[in-house]
C-alpha cells in the first residue's frame, strides 16, 4: 500500500482502497463457505454413525467420535459468525460508495479530469492507392493548400490514453495487493509516461501522416526501446578536436570551435539531446521507410511489377519505374520515395543497411565513419558511411516538410536553401546551413546567424551537426524555418533540444 501514496490525493486513494477491502471480503466468503460446507458434511457424517451405534460400541470410540462432533460444531459456528460479519462489512462499504458517488461526480474534473480526443480530419481528394501509411500522405503531398497544418485539430497523446484507462473499470479487477500494485505500474505506463513523452507527439503539417503511422506510437510506452542500448561517446578535447581538424578542414577565419560551451550547454543536456535526436531519426525516418519499401514491394507485386523490387533493381530502372503512368496513379508514394535513395548508386546495400539502422528504435547498430556487412565481406570506402546515409535521409526528410520557395519552385525547400553540398562552394549571405565538409571520415559543420560553427569530429559529429542547427534556429528564429514551424505546430523536432 506504500506506492498508494505517490498520487498525492486522498480522492485517487479512497475508492479504490475500498475496493481492494471488496474483493478481499469476496474472497474470505469463499472461503468460508467452502470450509463450512465441509464441517457441516464432517458434524453429518459423526451424528450418523454415532445414531447408529450398536449398543456393545466401545465406549472410548464413541467418546472421541463425540469430541470430534464438538470441534466440528463450534468450526461451524466460527465459519458462520464469520461469515455474517463479512456480509455485514460489505454492505457498510457499499453503502459508504452510494453516498459518496454524488459528490464524485462533482469532483470528477478534479481527481479524473475530462479529455476530448478529436479526430483527424484530411481534407483533400481521395486516391486509389494502397492501404499503406505513405499511401493516406500522398493525399497531403498532392495538396495545393499552403495551409493544411492549420487543419489538423491535435489532441495530447495522453489524453485519449487517460480517458480509456479510467473508462476501462479497472477497479473492478484489483483484489489484493499485487494486484494494486500492477494498476499502479499500468497507471504510470497509460498517464505518467504519455505525460513526459507529450514532446514526442508528432507533427501535423502537410506531409506527416506518412511518418506518424509508427513513430509516436514507437515512442510512448515502447517496450522495444527500453531493450535497445546504444553507447554515447564522450566530448573529445576541444584543442584536439580543432588541431585534427585544422590539419583536414580548411577551417574559415571565425569558425568557432566549442558552440556548446558558448551557449551553456553542458555535457549532461548534449547527452540528453543526443538520445533524443537518435531516436527521432530512427523512428521518424528510418522505421517508416523500412516499412514503406517493404509496403511497396507487396504494392508491386499485386500490380504485376514482381521483376521491380527494392533494393534488387538499379536507381535509373525504379525513377523510370516510379514515372510511369500506371504507378503514378495506384502507386504514388513510390516517386516519392525514390528521393531518399539518392545517395548511392548501389541500392542493394542502401535498402539493407537502411533496414538494418531501423531495427531497435534507437540506431544502435550506427557507425559514423563506416557501414554494414555487405555480401560477406567488410564495409568499404566505395560505400556510403552510416553520417553520408543519415545525413541524407534527414534533408531529403526535411525537403518533403518544408514549403517550396514562390520564387525558386525548382531548387529542393531544405538541401537546396539549407545544406551545402561537399567541395560546393558557400553562398554569400547564407544564413543557416548545414556544411558537408569531409567525406572520409565524414565531418560536418553548422553556419548560423553569419558565423561558422565547427562541430567536434568523430562519432557525434553527425548528431551535434544537427542538433546545434536545431538549436540555432529555435534561438534566432524562434523555430521557424522557411515558413513552417519546426516545433509541434508543424515539423515536431524541437523537443529534441527541450531541457
Amino acid at each position: 500500500m506504500q506506492k498508494l501514496r505517490h498520487l498525492n490525493t486522498s480522492k485517487l486513494q479512497f475508492p479504490y482502497k475500498k475496493d481492494v477491502v471488496v474483493n478481499s471480503n469476496c474472497e474470505k466468503l469463499k472461503y468460508c463457505i467452502f470450509w463450512g460446507s465441509v464441517n457441516v458434511v464432517l458434524v453429518a457424517i459423526i451424528s450418523f454413525h454415532i445414531w447408529n451405534t450398536i449398543p456393545n460400541y466401545v465406549p472410548a470410540i464413541l467418546y472421541a467420535e463425540c469430541v470430534l462432533l464438538l470441534i466440528f460444531l463450534l468450526n461451524l459456528l466460527c465459519y458462520i459468525k464469520r461469515y455474517v460479519s463479512v456480509i455485514d462489512e460489505t454492505s457498510k462499504i457499499e453503502s459508504k460508495k452510494v453516498e459518496l458517488s454524488s459528490s464524485r461526480e462533482r469532483e470528477s474534473d478534479l481527481s479524473f479530469p475530462s479529455y476530448n480526443v478529436v479526430k483527424h480530419t484530411h481534407f483533400s481528394k481521395t486516391l486509389p492507392t494502397s492501404s499503406t501509411p505513405i499511401d493516406r500522405s500522398a493525399r497531403h503531398w498532392t495538396s495545393t493548400n499552403v495551409n493544411t497544418s492549420l487543419d489538423f485539430i491535435r489532441s495530447s497523446p495522453n489524453n485519449s490514453a487517460s480517458k480509456l484507462f479510467f473508462n476501462s473499470s479497472e477497479s473492478n479487477l484489483i483484489r489484493d495487493e499485487n494486484s494494486l500494485n500492477h494498476y499502479l505500474k499500468r497507471y504510470e505506463t497509460h498517464i505518467v509516461a504519455p505525460k513526459a513523452n507529450f514532446s514526442n507527439e508528432q507533427s501535423s503539417n502537410l506531409l506527416t501522416t506518412f511518418w506518424s503511422d509508427s513513430s509516436s506510437k514507437a515512442l510512448e510506452g515502447s517496450p522495444i526501446l527500453t531493450k535497445c542500448s546504444y553507447h554515447l561517446s564522450s566530448l573529445p578535447p576541444a584543442n584536439l578536436s580543432s588541431q585534427s581538424d585544422s590539419k583536414l578542414i580548411s577551417s574559415p577565419d571565425n569558425c568557432i570551435s566549442d558552440p556548446w560551451k558558448r551557449y551553456d550547454i553542458n555535457n549532461e543536456t548534449l547527452t540528453q539531446w543526443n538520445a533524443n535526436i537518435r531516436k527521432w531519426l530512427s523512428q521518424n525516418i528510418l522505421d517508416c521507410l523500412s516499412k514503406e519499401m517493404d509496403e511497396i514491394d507487396s504494392s508491386l507485386q499485386k500490380h504485376g511489377v514482381s521483376d521491380v523490387q527494392m533494393g534488387y533493381v538499379g536507381l535509373d530502372r525504379l525513377r523510370q519505374t516510379a514515372q510511369s503512368n500506371m504507378i503514378l496513379q495506384f502507386l504514388p508514394n513510390l516517386s516519392i520515395l525514390v528521393p531518399f535513395l539518392e545517395v548511392t548508386t548501389n541500392q542493394e546495400y542502401l535498402v539493407n543497411r537502411i533496414r538494418q539502422l531501423a531495427r531497435g528504435g534507437c540506431m544502435s547498430d550506427f557507425k559514423w565513419n563506416g557501414g554494414g556487412r555487405f555480401n560477406d565481406k567488410e564495409w568499404n570506402n566505395t560505400l556510403p558511411s552510416d553520417s553520408q546515409i543519415m545525413m541524407h535521409l534527414f534533408i531529403t526528410y526535411m525537403d518533403t516538410q518544408l514549403l517550396p520557395v514562390p520564387n525558386h519552385p525548382e531548387i529542393k525547400p531544405f538541401s537546396g536553401h539549407y545544406y551545402i553540398k561537399l567541395n560546393e562552394e558557400v553562398p554569400s549571405g547564407v544564413k543557416f546551413a548545414i556544411q558537408h565538409c569531409r567525406e572520409n571520415p565524414p565531418h560536418f559543420r553548422v553556419h548560423a546567424g553569419g558565423e561558422v560553427y565547427e562541430i567536434a569530429q568523430g562519432y557525434n559529429n553527425l548528431f551535434h551537426t544537427i542538433l546545434f542547427f536545431l538549436h540555432r534556429v529555435n534561438e534566432i528564429e524562434y523555430g521557424m524555418l522557411g515558413g513552417i514551424n519546426l516545433g509541434r505546430s508543424g515539423v515536431n523536432i524541437l523537443w529534441v533540444i527541450d531541457n
